[in-house]
């Protein structure tokens, strides 16, 4: 697959393999997703596509199964928004480093696949459709706390029982805003947020 592109290969490597541990995490996160859920087709979705790496790991997980799925993909591919960041995250990204997302590229990685949707505009926007009654995997990786509630918001409910929720954005130093967030919108619920080496998340659906 295409992926982003970095000055020089040996950064692209490099990001690659820094990101290894969190794909791993994705893959068997979704295999454990598909095994502990009762639906004959699994139903994955990602909100914060950008290149669409990660969901290739969750797909192919599925496929060397042989277990049948739908996928959904959810971003803008366009530059944040401001007024989507609280003030910890405008300084954060000031530099608005995400404006290189191109949708052209998840497309090309993507041509062929008829089981992938993808599902271009800003959350909360694109959330408005009815297109999904139930999930068995869900990876948020919006990089700020309003969204990420949005999704959360959206799409708790219709997780299946045994269904599991990948949070990219929890554990970093970038992301304290986030962090609160989730942990208050748990709170109330019969499930832990177990934070992971590589920063992430994972929360199983009971």
């Amino acid at each position: 697959t295409e992926h982003l592109k970095f000055k020089k290969l040996e950064d692209h490597d490099a990001r690659l393999d820094y990101l290894k541990w969190r794909h791993y995490i994705i893959f068997v996160s979704t295999l454990y997703a598909a095994r502990l859920t009762k639906s004959k087709n699994k139903i994955l979705v990602e909100c914060g596509a950008a290149d669409g790496i990660s969901a290739f790991y969750a797909i192919n997980a599925l496929k060397k199964k042989k277990i049948g799925f739908k996928c959904y993909l959810y971003d803008s591919w366009s530059p944040m928004k401001k007024e989507f960041l609280n003030n910890i995250e405008l300084k954060s990204f000031e530099n608005n480093k995400y404006n290189f997302l191109n949708f052209d590229i998840i497309k090309k990685n993507y041509k062929g696949e008829k089981k992938v949707q993808f599902i271009k505009g800003y959350i909360p926007t694109t959330l408005k459709n009815k297109i999904l009654k139930k999930i068995t995997w869900l990876s948020i990786d919006l990089n700020s706390a309003k969204p990420t509630i949005d999704v959360l918001n959206h799409f708790y409910d219709k997780i299946e029982t045994g269904g599991i929720i990948i949070l990219d954005d929890y554990g970093g130093g970038g992301y304290i805003e986030t962090k609160k967030a989730v942990d208050k919108f748990f709170q109330d619920k019969n499930t832990i947020v177990f934070q992971l080496p590589t920063g992430q998340a994972i929360i199983q659906k009971s």
